[in-house]
């Protein structure tokens, strides 16, 4: 008897499960962190723990989940960045140091993705980031040698760069070279140094200083060989020896500080002055010993202590040890470069307690390297094990001390808030200025949440009357809040957040803060200058005024997305042809953008510098389309404020119709031609 066979249906979730089952077989834990052993951070925290639900457990550990801002990224994060639609409105630093971090990662096409989704163009920076760029032999100088290739301009691209084409080139190469010399690669300072255009020949001394500061030996003693006679002067003998003290092993390092300086001890009691017969010059002073100390005790190799100790008997002998006890304030220094070493807390504590040696500042050194790391061990360490001063703002006498400390400094400036709250937990005050330069500080990073608690906490606060051992009453404190003259605490915010580009902290300062606005144009002027789109979209969402602002055009540089935004503001200005040739060079811009600058405002329309509220509205609502025709009315005799400028320029004028020829032969490009040809016709021979 034949049986029909059963059809069995699988919904699309028991598929899903079968296919999840099979995975675990292949999946298996061991496997995978072996495999995640030779990736780098990034991809672990980008990639493999978004797999599935068993690998984000199994990589759940906080190291598994930072990034690393100074290393590649995986394609695909550059890519939703770009669908993302938001790095083109950062600020020029922030979009920069992401491409950059996109040329550590040794992929173009990386580096083409980042470009695109920050709207810059690959300058000269590009190609240092690629020299000094953390990849396996031969990678980096395969990437800037791609780079060049592709269009990487060596100098700048304005025309006052161009003049100075070798100038520009000989500091491109300079600054390669020494990225390459600290990352160690070999093969591109060989071919920096190599004569051969269009970077060849270069050298510098500070290339020579950054492969010993990172321990390449070979590679610091071939730069120095390659140094030509008539730039051996600019070695500075004690910057190569500090840098040694920081990059070379105890071995290497003796031989080098004999070589330079000699090994006779009584020489170096003095200042004294050498001309070597290789035609480097040693000029040397005995206080320089408290400088190359410093290095050796934040050296990052485990031999720092056995350099500190080298330099102390070759210096001074056997009274090396109580010499330099005797000395606070050169403890300081060491305390504080020790405590900047990952294994600060280590290093400090052998020095406190092993050489019962004590700093002269109440630790506060030492406190500034581990609140610049976010290292809230150390810092906790510091305070309660051995006793650093809270007080350290304030001079015996109960005076106010009005100089900013980098104990409180560095981590604002760097966002650890922990740090601060932790400080402050521990007693740490500051009086006014060094109040203000916290404040600077977060502001001028961008770190909105640390300023808000401080700004409106004021925990770190403590009035001239406090300080002086009076206590402020609550009247004054509720009157006035509890910092006083918070009103130019927060100008001076609103200020360095404007040079940095940061909307978010201008938003904050103007208003939930209700800082005093500067004078629109400078506004406009900094946020220009800053080359940040979010900031000058929020200007104009404000309501402050646009306008004429004498070059802010220039000011953006060729930043397109900055330009594209200044352009729909309606910003006139001597300098508006700048903009114009920018867009018009840059294929990814649409030719209706450029309507206003070549055509102006229509008669009857608002003239700039109206409400800022209808150009906010300009920049939501996008460009508008050129005219129709193909020839322009009457009304185009007096162009747009881009076209005047451009006309009276025979070489700008060229450039400009190099663009245009450059946009194909469409209609948009055949009217913007059109218009150009028409107007250098009808004004040939007029006065402006």
């Amino acid at each position: 008897m034949f049986v029909p066979k059963t059809r069995t249906y699988r919904t699309r979730s028991v598929v899903k499960k079968e296919q999840y089952r099979s995975a675990q077989k292949v999946w298996i834990p061991e496997v995978v962190e072996r495999i995640a052993s030779f990736l780098p951070p990034n991809v672990i925290a980008l990639s493999l723990r978004l797999v599935n639900k068993a690998t984000a457990k199994l990589f759940s550990a906080p190291q598994h989940k930072w990034i690393v801002v100074s290393q590649g990224l995986p394609i695909h994060a550059y890519t939703a960045a770009l669908h993302a639609d938001a790095p083109h409105t950062w600020p020029f630093t922030r979009r920069r140091q992401f491409v950059c971090c996109a040329a550590r990662s040794g992929n173009l096409e990386a580096v083409e993705a980042a470009l695109e989704s920050t709207g810059l163009n690959a300058e000269g920076w590009l190609l240092t980031a690629a020299a000094g760029a953390p990849l396996a032999p031969g990678r980096a100088l395969a990437l800037c040698k791609r780079l060049l290739d592709w269009g990487c301009p060596v100098g700048g691209r304005t025309a006052a760069a161009a003049a100075e084409v070798e100038w520009q080139r000989e500091l491109q190469a300079q600054d390669m070279l020494s990225a390459a010399a600290g990352a160690g690669h070999a093969d591109v300072v060989e071919w920096l140094l190599a004569p051969v255009p269009p970077l060849g020949g270069a050298w510098t001394d500070e290339a020579v200083y950054a492969a010993a500061e990172t321990g390449h030996v070979a590679l610091a003693r071939l730069l120095l060989a390659s140094c030509p006679e008539e730039r051996k002067h600019e070695l500075c003998v004690i910057e190569l020896l500090k840098a040694a003290a920081q990059g070379y092993g105890l071995e290497e390092f003796e031989r080098t500080h004999g070589d330079w300086l000699g090994g006779r001890r009584e020489r170096l009691q003095a200042d004294f002055r050498e001309q070597r017969p290789d035609g480097f010059t040693v000029d040397f002073d005995k206080a320089d010993l408290e400088a190359l100390l410093a290095a050796a005790a934040g050296s990052p190799t485990p031999c720092w202590l056995g350099k500190l100790d080298a330099l102390l008997w070759r210096h001074l002998g056997e009274v090396g040890a109580a010499w330099l006890a005797a000395r606070p304030g050169t403890l300081s220094r060491v305390f504080g470069a020790a405590m900047s070493a990952p294994d600060g807390i280590s290093r400090v504590g052998l020095l406190w307690e092993q050489r019962g040696w004590r700093p002269g500042d109440g630790l506060e050194a030492a406190l500034a390297a581990a609140g610049a790391r976010g290292d809230t061990a150390a810092v906790r360490y510091l305070f309660e094990q051995l006793g650093a001063s809270a007080d350290m703002h304030f001079k015996p006498r109960k005076v106010c001390y009005y100089e900013p400390s980098d104990a409180l400094r560095l981590p604002a400036k760097r966002g650890h808030l922990q740090v601060l709250q932790l400080m402050a937990a521990h007693g740490v005050r500051c009086c006014d200025k060094p109040f203000r330069a916290v404040a600077v500080a977060a502001a001028a990073a961008g770190h909105l949440q640390l300023l808000r608690w401080h700004l409106g906490q004021g925990a770190l606060f403590k009035s001239d009357i406090e300080a002086g051992g009076e206590v402020r009453s609550d009247s004054d404190i509720e009157e006035y809040g509890p910092v006083d003259n918070i009103d130019d605490v927060v100008d001076k915010v609103l200020q360095a957040a404007l040079r940095a580009g940061h909307a978010d902290v201008v938003r904050y300062a103007l208003v939930e803060e209700r800082a005093e606005p500067l004078w629109p144009p400078t506004m406009w002027m900094q946020a220009a200058t800053a080359r940040s789109v979010a900031l000058l979209e929020l200007l104009a969402s404000l309501g402050y005024p646009a306008g004429t602002v004498v070059e802010v055009y220039e000011a953006a540089g060729d930043d397109v997305p900055v330009l594209r935004v200044l352009a729909r503001l309606r910003f006139c200005g001597s300098d508006a042809h700048h903009a114009l040739i920018a867009l018009l060079e840059d294929p990814g811009v649409p030719l209706a953008e450029l309507r206003w600058l070549l055509e102006g405002d229509p008669p009857g329309a608002c003239a700039p510098g109206a409400a800022s509220a209808s150009a906010a509205a300009t920049v939501a609502a996008g460009p508008s389309r050129p005219s129709g025709s193909g020839q322009p009315g009457h009304k185009a005799v007096f162009p747009g404020p881009a076209a005047r400028r451009l006309l009276q320029d025979e070489a700008q004028w060229q450039r400009a119709m190099e663009a245009v020829r450059g946009r194909g032969r469409g209609r948009e490009a055949r009217e913007v031609r059109a218009w150009l040809e028409y107007w250098r016709r009808e004004l040939q021979g007029h006065k402006w």
